[in-house]
């Protein structure tokens, strides 16, 4: 089990943005390579936010989060930037955002942040 303090340091503070029609911000995976195999909904504030709504890009290659799977896993090295963008809208302010994913080296992790936008 990773700690959820060193999970919230994947978080790039400051990188919510409203672009346009979507939501938008990064993590930096400075823990450990990861093969991602699912994902719970993602929750800004308390709205969620399904699989088909987010893609993810890295490595300036785009991931469409509900093509991945255990037999289409998203692989990240240590040292990857990626950026999430969510179809939706967000008010200025401060937001929190809640991460849930299934990996196959650590099992399911879970954490939250918050962020300004």
């Amino acid at each position: 089990m990773i700690p959820k303090f060193m999970l919230k340091k994947l978080y790039l503070k400051g990188s919510l943005k409203q672009e346009g029609e979507e939501i938008s911000f990064q993590l930096l995976n400075t823990i450990y390579p990861a093969t991602i195999i699912g994902l719970d909904p993602l929750k800004i504030d308390e709205k969620e936010f399904d699989a088909s709504k987010i893609k993810v890009i890295v490595n300036e290659k785009e991931i469409n989060l509900d093509s991945i799977s255990e037999e289409n896993p998203f692989k990240l090295t240590k040292g990857d930037t990626f950026t999430f963008k969510v179809s939706g809208k967000l008010e200025l302010g401060k937001h929190t955002i809640d991460f849930s994913l299934f990996t196959k080296e650590a099992g399911k992790i879970a954490f939250d942040v918050e962020d300004e936008s």
